[in-house]
């Protein structure tokens, strides 16, 4: 008897060390977790802190998750003052989050890989956001970030691919690398100018940076200052260079006062269907329509002698190519993944 009640308490002492949360609580269906910061306050938790990916048996989180300003644990109200990193790490059907007014502070991967967030409501009194808080939640659209906040952290939302529209406000000093990394969608971000650092990557293939101020570096986007034209974005007044497109287009006619395709300007326009190419154009970037999965037919005009380097790369659409005799050089790798290709043409 004495060794299964020491077996036991081992076992409790095991548990009690893995789901490191001091209580839990009801909201609309859903268990929520907490730990106490003070005598009154609390936090957001995941409850296992020995392995953050798994919930072993917990509930998680799902669909529209509104998070309250105050929670009991049965004998006393505390206020809900921040979200704890990894709190929300994996819940993949969490589809929209309201944070409370209390909320000052998100900490790190705090709803990292929630794969079907569409949107959340950040609270005016915010302060602090952690690395990776929102990274690879695919669905999310729209980010508006609060005055309060003066940092934006690295890779904050990377590969948010689906995010569209993105607000930074003037109390912004500092945006860290790969904060916007593969958004791919966002096409046009206003940088305030009180921003004086901006990280590598930063916004690593977003189309177009508006910004004056006086941060440096290699930030990734395709364009800074651009001239904005419909879907198109040029690097000057005459149109002559595309430097990029929004990648919400499905099909694409590009202006026969255009002479270059920048590289990476049609970059996983993954709705993109068709694209029609003048002859005024005489010279592709590297990857000019990589990943333009839904791309199914191009033709090459005469005036092109070079096609570069993964020009069509993981163009799996694509069906027909009409290659003209004027080009000399195919690159490495400039049809690499194409693999619904049945008409060549050269």
């Amino acid at each position: 008897m004495k060794k299964l009640v020491s077996l036991t308490l081992l076992m409790l002492a095991l548990i009690g060390s893995a789901y490191a949360f001091d209580f839990a609580y009801q909201v609309d269906g859903q268990t929520l977790y907490f730990n106490r910061v003070t005598t009154t306050t609390v936090t957001v938790t995941h409850p296992n802190s020995s392995n953050y990916s798994g919930w072993n048996g917990y509930m998680k989180p799902y669909g529209d998750l509104a998070i309250p300003a105050t929670v009991s644990d049965g004998n006393q109200t505390y206020q809900v003052v921040s979200i704890d990193d990894y709190a929300f790490y994996k819940c993949s059907d969490i589809t929209s989050v309201v944070l409370p007014g209390s909320i000052t502070s998100i900490g790190m991967w705090a709803f990292r890989n929630c794969e079907m967030l569409t949107s959340i409501d950040l609270p005016t009194g915010l302060t602090t956001i952690g690395n990776l808080a929102f990274q690879s939640c695919y669905e999310l659209t729209s980010l508006q970030i609060p005055s309060g906040v003066t940092t934006i952290p690295s890779a904050m939302c990377e590969f948010c691919y689906a995010l569209t529209n993105v607000y930074i406000p003037n109390t912004v000093s500092t945006i860290a690398s790969e904060a916007f990394d593969c958004c791919i969608r966002l096409f046009n971000v206003n940088v305030p100018n009180t921003v004086t650092t901006i990280g590598d990557a930063a916004f690593q293939y977003v189309r177009n940076v508006q910004y004056s101020g006086s941060a440096t570096g290699d930030w990734g986007a395709l364009c800074v200052n651009g001239v904005l034209d419909g879907d198109f974005v040029y690097t000057d007044n005459s149109h002559t260079t595309l430097a990029g497109c929004n990648a919400t287009v499905t099909s694409a006619t590009i202006p026969s006062s255009v002479t270059t395709i920048g590289g990476n300007a049609f970059y996983r326009c993954e709705e993109l269907a068709s694209v029609s190419i003048p002859a005024s154009v005489t010279t592709m970037g590297d990857l000019a329509f990589y990943g333009c999965t839904s791309l199914a037919s191009v033709t090459i005009p005469n005036s092109i002698t070079v096609i570069p380097d993964l020009a069509f790369y993981e163009c799996s659409g694509l069906a027909e190519i009409n290659i003209p005799n004027t080009v000399t050089t195919i690159g490495l790798s400039a049809f690499y993944g194409c693999t619904g290709i049945s008409s060549l043409t050269i």
